[in-house]
């Protein structure tokens, strides 16, 4: 991809977003808040989306109108089981409207370049990002869509299942619109015992990581585009 290409980092929350809030002045894009600006030399457009799936594909949906020509998804996630610890680095593979019935049109593949590209800078494991609007708070709730995806064959070897609230549906609007795109979170809360409502307490020292990485993955980008 060339370096003029207009990257969208979209992240829920402004914690998530603030290693990249100075590349340039803040305003508001129908409504969301916003950056542009410059990272590595390339244009960035920045959006903090708020939380939920409307308010993803919302900002997804307005970032592409803007002319973004590939959109990154930044921010955290909840760990499903105790194997997947406060921290661990995750980059999606595919994300799932977990709580969409009709299961045509609910999954959406990560741009595989994109990923592996990400994956370089970042390293972290894939996974399948379980996308809903009601998080999984529960401990036994998470254990249930753990198992629920094994069962349906719907977890790759090697991956890890964990849960979100915006993945799935930024990805769908990027697949509609023929826009690539990428996700990369972090473990904010894990699947234990004392695991479940750590997220205001990790937010903090995990939620930026990804967004800190953004950096680093454009020039990559430009490089692989100019080599």
């Amino acid at each position: 991809m060339p370096e003029a290409t207009l990257t969208a980092v979209l992240g829920a929350l402004a914690a998530e977003l603030t290693p990249l809030w100075d590349a340039g002045a803040q305003s508001r894009l129908q409504g969301i808040p916003a950056v542009r600006g410059e990272v590595e030399g390339a244009p960035v457009l920045v959006l903090e989306t708020g939380v939920g799936k409307a308010a993803a594909a919302h900002a997804a949906a307005v970032a592409i109108a803007a002319g973004a020509a590939r959109l990154l998804a930044v921010g955290t996630c909840g760990g499903l089981t105790p194997a997947a610890p406060v921290g661990l680095v995750l980059h999606a593979g595919r994300a799932v409207q977990w709580d969409l019935a009709p299961r045509a049109g609910r999954s959406a593949d990560a741009d595989p370049v994109l990923a592996a590209a990400w994956r370089s800078v970042l390293p972290g494991r894939e996974a399948l990002l379980l996308t809903a609007d009601r998080p999984a708070v529960r401990l036994l709730e998470r254990w249930r869509r753990q198992r629920a995806v094994r069962r349906a064959g719907d977890l790759p070897v090697g991956w890890i299942a964990a849960a979100d609230m915006e993945t799935a549906a930024i990805g769908a609007v990027a697949v509609r619109a023929g826009v690539p795109w990428a996700a990369c979170r972090v473990i904010s809360d894990a699947a234990t015992p004392r695991g479940a409502g750590a997220f205001a307490r990790h937010l903090p020292v995990v939620g930026g990581r990804a967004a800190a990485s953004v950096p680093a993955l454009i020039a990559a980008l430009a490089g692989r585009s100019s080599g």
